[in-house]
């Protein structure tokens, strides 16, 4: 009964009182307790879907489409992409991972017979006893372990095979040994804090490396030979790979990079023919042991560990050469990239001997924006789900150094189809990172989804998620959502979506086992955007599909974290020509990961199919574009005791999140503008923020023929200081034409604010000044308010101050190292995931650059409060609206004598846009005969700033790193190679008087459109000042500190 009047109330409140769904919920569920009902949560929720439902219809909210063709089968997806690494026997088993990984840096120096690791680069180049504790263990215990417990939990293992020359050694007592004795090669700048001998390899009085050490300090020798005894105990232990738990073997870990990462065993970058060597004599006698066991390789880092070999990656760090194939292992090579020379090689020589080496080409990914490892703000998190295009996507261009399309996965295979055919394909390491939140967890999803969508064959995520994280929940919705053990399906079907990739994906497919039909969405999008109204359409379903009518969902959100069974979906089908067509409709929250299972039967009786009727022709597409838009506020620096929504202090900081949805027709070359206007009767405008350049859909037309894939929604975040008097305010989202000149939107009613006076607060002397004059009003339309003076870009000055050696002159002596402390100041706007850049170049050449270091991820924002997420330090405002950081950064003066140019720079995330290059400071390095021949450097006239307490120095700095390495790019339709820019190398490690040369800076305009969070970059002009030719190495914080 009570339910029935919760209906009841239901229509009224929809026709008449238009309440809220969440108000509605506990209305019904207060009325069915009242006459003596249980509360039924399910009932409850079905009740508000529904009334959302209505409510988004009442607004005529545009829904998705998603198209399934059950018909269009593309190919079987692999179980074996849904492996971790280092997953325990419990967690392997929940997650019902079909491989485990044991992989790293660590397994590089495994010494079977003494269970023993060296850490490299990645602990103070340590050999340690696996368990940590110094014990006695039986030859190979600790792979054996590793092998049981994923056998334990249903998995098969994949072990890493060590190439390297020497595998890790211990004291007598199985003690730890250290690499690089601080008492045999002297104080060095860092050591492990529980073993004060063990040093970091770098020298302290010279800050080099460390070079001519004896690796049988930490080491001993190894060979095939060594390698050969732990198979042949692999394989009496655990028996033929065709049907033992032990079937894959890896050939090392990222050998490219062991000149970095094992410098101490292997300083000297690994050419291209030793890899293959090395490759051959490996897989070769693995083979010999088990035919069936399955060889995975080369297992390289990433994009330039693709392209160069280890030998060209050391020379390009110390060489100053202007095009890659100028490299000299590469021109040793004809030219060609190390990977598809490496796949042809092998496939020659299995075309001589009759033996195939490599089963799988496997190799290794991580997004080099900083989604791994980087800052955790709203910019990253919009960043890591965009990023994932990266391993298919022909047209995303990587938003971080490598600023290339990658199309990972599509070019794997192209790579063996051409160059080594019959080869399969491995991602045997990959993260996106925040594990511990809801973007990581959508990323991961969408991931799974990418990778059985594009017939990858293998691929294991480093490392298993912890146990109840989110990411760990995003496994088991495609391997184990209802605990037990049920799965995604088996056969990857066709889908179409009209959602923006960055926002929604989906994925369908085909089980096996029972011929369920299984699709998964993913909602990419991040609160507080409303929940994703979906319009799912199901084509050709074979006739044996459910005959209940019905679809289970399955949903894991950050409502609750953990994965739940929603109420049943109704499916009303329609049989016409042997086949079935059916619709669904579904709301998914912003983050969220939803799984539809269409159960099936084995037998149906259908109603006679009505008859056919011819369609309707398709109107004519109107490129006139209809928009709607929706505004909310992220946060406010307000400390009111109000918690209405809109109610602001005078004073404070406020930023806005604006979604513009082009609801059809073309959007090219337009302006987004977003006003404050005081008063609904008031037409006086107190503040503007506009975008120009943008397009909706991305490429801004439509093929002739062809309908734009729409709606699609694009998302602006601005700020607005509340320096207006206590009143009201409303806010208008306005779209316009590239010239102003005419108006598709103008949305007044879009969001209204309570002004309110601040508390009183002690006298304090007046701010200067802050911005600029407005510009000029741009010609507008009559019929609406005019804009006023635009604000596009952020804006800073800059401080510098010589701290040591302390002299008021900027006059160095050749060879001295000096330290310097810049104050960069935020004027106006706001800076989300930038990078600051220092850089010095030669005054009388400014082409020739000398020296770089640069920070990433840093966050300006005024008022702190605002900004819970900000990096160390947080930032200090010094005025109203001014925000000032302090970096500190040295420099050796190892140049010739002569004037030189400090140049400090501010740029978007990916260094897309410059905000900044202030070239006003200079030094001199004067020789003992020379001091009056050169003319004095010039100062920088602002105020120097004092130094903030602390300075930035984050963990992922990589030091004086100029000019990327760019590799070659392809033509996917002709796999050749395309002959790319002028490139220029500098020393990553110190400075260098051997100064390169490349064209002038060619700045984009800091006036144009900020690229919005939600949408794909644009391709943007060569800027001068480069990030990292090599980011930190994903290893060096993968593994954590051994126990002690």
């Amino acid at each position: 009964m009570s339910l029935a009047l919760c209906k009841i109330y239901m229509t009224l409140s929809l026709e008449k009182l238009q309440m809220s769904a969440l108000r509605y919920v506990m209305i019904c569920a207060m009325l069915h307790i009242i006459l003596g009902g249980v509360y039924d949560v399910k009932a409850v929720k079905h009740i508000a879907a529904i009334r959302r439902l209505d409510e988004a219809n009442s607004i005529n909210e545009m829904p998705y489409s998603i198209v399934v063709n059950a018909a269009a089968r593309q190919h079987v997806i692999s179980s074996l992409i849904y492996g971790v690494a280092f997953g325990t026997a419990e967690t392997v088993s929940d997650l019902n991972a079909p491989l485990n990984r044991l992989g790293g840096n660590l397994a590089s120096t495994y010494n079977w017979e003494l269970n023993a690791n060296n850490h490299g680069s990645d602990w103070y180049f340590e050999s340690t006893h696996t368990t940590g504790q110094n014990l006695a263990s039986a030859p190979g215990a600790y792979a054996d372990a590793f092998i049981s417990g994923s056998k334990e939990g249903g998995a098969a293992a994949l072990m890493t095979i060590p190439l390297l020359p020497y595998i890790a050694n211990l004291r007598p007592g199985y003690e730890t040994l250290p690499s690089f004795s601080i008492q045999k090669y002297g104080p060095q700048t860092g050591h492990d804090p529980w073993h004060s001998d063990a040093g970091n390899g770098v020298s302290l009085p010279t800050g080099d490396f460390v070079s001519g050490n004896n690796p049988l300090d930490a080491y001993v020798p190894s060979n095939t030979t060594v390698q050969k005894a732990w198979i042949d105990h692999l394989h009496s232990t655990w028996g033929n790979a065709s049907s033992g738990p032990l079937k894959y073997f890896l050939m090392d870990n990222e050998p490219s990079l062991w000149y970095h990462s094992h410098r101490d065993a292997y300083p000297k970058g690994l050419t291209m023919q030793d890899a293959l060597d090395l490759i051959i004599d490996y897989g070769s006698m693995i083979k010999s042991v088990d035919p069936t066991a399955q060889a995975l390789g080369p297992e390289e880092w990433g994009w330039l560990g693709y392209m160069y070999s280890g030998a060209d990656q050391q020379f390009a760090q110390t060489n100053t050469y202007n095009h890659p194939n100028n490299f000299p292992d590469r021109a040793a090579h004809g030219g060609m990239d190390y990977v598809p020379w490496l796949l042809s090689q092998l496939y020659a020589y299995e075309q001589n001997t009759g033996q195939r080496i490599l089963d799988y080409l496997s190799l290794h990914y991580y997004p080099q924006g900083g989604e791994f490892q980087g800052s955790n703000n709203l910019t990253m998190k919009l960043l890591r789900n965009r990023s994932t295009r990266e391993l298919w996507d022909p047209d995303y261009i990587s938003q971080s150094y490598l600023n290339t399309t990658v199309m990972l996965l599509p070019l794997m295979k192209s790579w063996v189809e051409q160059y080594y055919p019959g080869t399969k394909v491995a991602l045997t390491e990959y993260n996106w990172g925040d594990d511990e939140g809801m973007s990581g967890a959508t990323a991961q999803a969408d991931i799974l989804g990418i990778l059985g969508r594009e017939g990858v064959d293998v691929a294991t995520r480093w490392e298993c998620p912890a146990s109840g994280t989110p990411t760990y929940q995003a496994f088991k919705m495609y391997r184990n959502y209802d605990g037990s053990n049920s799965t995604f399906g088996d056969v990857s079907l066709s889908t179409n979506s009209t959602a923006n990739v960055d926002d929604l994906s989906s994925f369908a497919a085909l089980r096996l086992s029972d011929g369920a039909l299984t699709i998964m969405v993913v909602n990419k999008v991040l609160p507080p955007s409303s929940d994703a109204y979906i319009e799912l359409s199901l084509i050709d379903l074979p006739l044996n599909l459910s005959c209940t009518g019905s679809s289970e969902v399955w949903m894991f959100s950050n409502a609750s974290f953990v994965i739940e069974r929603q109420a049943d979906l109704s499916i009303e089908r329609v049989e016409a020509n042997g086949s079935l067509s059916s619709s669904l409709q579904i709301y998914v929250p912003a983050q969220s990961i939803t799984l539809l299972v269409v159960p099936a039967l084995s037998s149906c009786h259908w109603p006679p199919s009505p008859p056919n009727i011819p369609s309707a022709p398709a109107p004519p597409f109107n490129p006139t574009p209809v928009f709607k838009s929706n505004t909310v506020m992220l946060n406010s620096s307000s400390t009111t005791d109000s918690t209405a929504a809109g109610v602001l202090l005078s004073g404070s900081n406020v930023t806005f999140l604006t979604n513009i949805t082009l609801v059809s027709g073309i959007f090219s070359h337009g302006i987004i503008d977003v006003e404050v206007h005081e008063g609904l009767n008031n037409n006086s405008l107190i503040y503007q923020h506009s975008w120009a350049g943008v397009n909706l859909p991305e490429s801004g037309f439509v093929p002739m023929g062809q309908y734009p894939q729409i709606p699609v929604t694009a998302t602006f975040i601005w700020d607005w200081v509340v320096t207006s008097t206590p009143g009201s305010y409303y806010m208008v989202v306005g779209t316009a034409s590239g010239d102003w000149s005419v108006f598709y939107l103008w949305n007044s009613s879009s969001f209204s604010m309570q002004v309110e006076a601040p508390p009183p607060q002690p006298p304090f002397p007046p701010s200067p000044p802050q911005h600029p004059p407005q510009p000029p009003l741009p010609p507008i339309s009559p019929s609406v308010v005019p804009p006023a003076g635009l604000v596009v870009a952020p804006t800073f000055s800059t401080a510098l101050t010589m701290v040591v050696p302390g002299e008021d002159t900027m006059v160095l002596s050749p060879g001295e190292t000096v330290t310097f402390i810049t104050n960069v100041t935020l004027l106006h706007g706001f800076l989300l995931n930038g990078v600051v850049d220092m850089e010095i170049r030669n005054a009388g050449n400014s082409s020739q650059q000398l020296y770089q270091r640069y920070w990433l991820g840093i966050d300006m924002v005024p008022d702190s409060a605002t900004n819970s997420g900000l990096p160390s330090p947080v930032p200090q405002a010094t005025q109203a609206s001014a925000v000032v950081l302090s970096f500190s950064w040295s420099w050796n003066a190892s140049v010739s004598p002569g004037n030189y140019t400090i140049i400090t720079g501010v740029f978007s995330s990916g260094w897309s846009t410059c905000y900044l290059w202030d070239t006003s400071s200079t030094l001199s390095v004067q020789g003992a005969d020379d001091e009056s021949s050169l003319e004095p450097p010039s100062r920088q006239t602002l105020a120097l700033q004092p130094p903030l307490s602390k300075t930035y120095s984050p963990p992922h700095y990589v030091s004086s790193s100029v000019l990327p390495l760019q590799p070659t790019t392809y033509d996917p339709s002709l796999l050749a190679p395309i002959p790319p820019p002028t490139y220029s190398l500098q020393s990553t490690w110190r400075s260098t008087s051997a100064a390169p040369s490349y064209p002038p800076p060619v700045y984009p305009n800091t006036d144009d459109v900020r690229d919005s969070p939600n949408r794909s970059p644009r391709p943007h002009a060569t800027i001068t000042p480069h990030p990292p030719l090599y980011p930190a190495s994903p290893e060096a914080t993968r593994m954590a500190a051994p126990s002690k």
